[in-house]
């Protein structure tokens, strides 16, 4: 019996030794991981530079907003997107949520506007996100989460095309 409770002790020991050590290995590599290149942004750059700075596709995600009723098909660009988010909206439609990153993708759209539950899946990725317009909880948490947006009502990124009903 005192061999069973000595072998168990023992067992016990190790696997909290082991633990602890690699809880510690975890939480230093952390700091490791988020802080790459702080140090480099911030003395090479002032914030104004910060924000007037351009991201090609390359860089960051890029989050579109498309429409997905059947007056707006087909659509374009969905091939290069990496991942598509569809939900439900008002009414029982979809819309969805292109994810860009590393593509050079002509033409997205037809591109609509930004409700909260889009704005949330954006956040996930730090992407910069692409609507024409927005609803009022949208625009508030844009506003309030600081996300880098393109809002095709106020920024001359976005075109109509003739030919297109939606």
């Amino acid at each position: 019996m005192k061999k069973k409770n000595i072998l168990l002790f023992v067992i016990i020991f190790v696997l909290i030794v082991l633990l602890t050590i690699l809880s510690i290995r975890y939480f230093k590599n952390i700091g490791k991981k988020n802080n790459f290149n702080v140090e480099n942004v911030e003395n090479s750059e002032t914030k104004e530079e910060k924000k007037l700075q351009i991201y090609n596709g390359f860089d960051r995600v890029i989050a579109v907003t498309i429409d997905n009723e059947q007056p707006a098909w087909p659509h374009s660009g969905l091939q290069d997107a990496y991942m598509i988010y569809e939900m439900i909206i008002e009414g029982g439609e979809t819309r969805m949520l292109a994810l860009f990153k590393g593509a050079n993708t002509q033409k997205i759209g037809p591109i609509r506007s930004a409700r909260h539950y889009f704005v949330e899946y954006a956040m996930e990725h730090n992407a910069i996100f692409a609507h024409f317009g927005w609803s009022p909880l949208a625009e508030k948490m844009i506003n309030s989460n600081n996300i880098d947006n393109i809002n095709g009502i106020y920024d001359n990124y976005f075109w109509r095309i003739g030919s297109r009903l939606s």
